[in-house]
């Protein structure tokens, strides 16, 4: 199944649902493009290593082009893609836990930014989590980003609630999703789905092999991991 598209004709316009057939690199490249320069983990450690990132991308957007939970916007006058809301199906969480273990990158940033993550599942048990909430068949939000030109026309919102309504109304019938918010300036739209709060992880927390924290976002002091019942 294909992800779903938000085909906009303007910034301002509802838009329609319609199915979406961009290749795995292409939206790989688009995230990496216009939407991970604002992520903070990202920004702090300046990751510059373009083939790398990609790599990781490419397999973040493998996992979640066949899940309905993926949605992307495109500006149908421009023909581009303005935003994407990356999901992915529960069972495969522990294949990417697996893989995030067996990354082996030379950028140092990057190296820092998986390690960190581990670290982050290390303390956060989401099964545990998950049988306690009484659900069992969660969507893994990847992450939701949107162009700079376009975060003020509420799109941000439109596709986190396309992607949880997709979930939940498709085959998989997802009874929930779950989440990692690294940015805290996002955390507003996050909560309006994800009412409960898993963990809160502050970034000084963590320093790894370093002596001070390595991952000192400017506008962000800490992420979250969330949990929704849909």
């Amino acid at each position: 199944m294909a992800a779903a598209s938000l085909a906009l004709s303007s910034p301002t316009t509802s838009g329609e649902l319609s199915s979406s057939t961009l290749p795995t690199p292409e939206l790989a490249k688009k995230i990496s493009d216009h939407f991970v320069s604002n992520e903070p983990i990202l920004a702090s450690l300046q990751v510059s290593n373009r083939e790398e990132l990609s790599r990781l991308l490419d397999d973040l957007v493998s996992d979640s082009l066949s899940c309905p939970g993926t949605v992307v916007a495109r500006d149908e006058t421009r023909n581009e893609v303005i935003g994407v809301c990356l999901a992915s199906r529960h069972h495969l969480f522990d294949q990417q836990l697996d893989r995030l273990c067996r990354y082996s990158f030379t950028d140092k940033g990057l190296s820092i930014a998986v390690e960190f993550l581990k670290y982050v599942f290390n303390r956060v048990d989401v099964a545990y989590h998950l049988e306690e909430a009484g659900v069992s068949k969660p969507v893994f939000v990847v992450l939701v980003g949107v162009k700079p030109e376009y975060q003020k026309g509420g799109l941000g919102k439109r596709l986190l609630s396309e992607s949880l309504d997709s979930a939940r109304n498709s085959s998989d019938r997802c009874d929930s999703a779950f989440t990692v918010c690294t940015s805290e300036g996002v955390q507003p739209l996050y909560h309006q789905h994800f009412r409960q709060v898993i963990s809160r992880v502050k970034y000084s927390d963590y320093r790894g092999e370093f002596r001070d924290p390595p991952i000192r976002p400017k506008a962000a002091n800490s992420l979250l991991v969330l949990l929704a019942k849909l």
